[in-house]
C-alpha cells in the first residue's frame, strides 16, 4: 500500500509541532532567549517543511539554528 504524499507532509508536519511544543510553549515563563537547533535529514520536503518555523521561533523570541543534510529532488 503505497501512502499519499499529503499524508507523509501531515505526519512531518506534526512530528515537528510536537517536538517543538515544549520549547514555544515555555517562552512565556523565562524571559531569558533560548537557541533552538534542528538538524533535517531528507529530501527537499525537509525544506518545505521548515518555511513558516524561523518566523514562528522568532515571534516566541528564540533564535532558531538550522542544519541541513538534504538531498535535492
Amino acid at each position: 500500500m503505497k501512502r499519499r504524499p499529503e499524508s507523509r507532509r501531515l505526519n512531518v508536519l506534526i512530528a515537528l509541532a510536537i517536538t517543538l511544543l515544549p520549547v514555544l510553549a515555555g517562552s512565556h515563563v523565562r524571559a531569558d532567549q533560548k537557541t533552538v537547533r534542528l538538524l533535517t535529514i531528507g529530501n527537499s520536503f525537509a525544506d518545505n517543511a521548515l518555511t513558516y518555523l524561523p518566523q514562528i521561533v522568532h515571534s516566541a523570541g528564540h533564535k532558531l539554528v538550522v542544519g541541513r543534510a538534504n538531498l535535492g529532488g
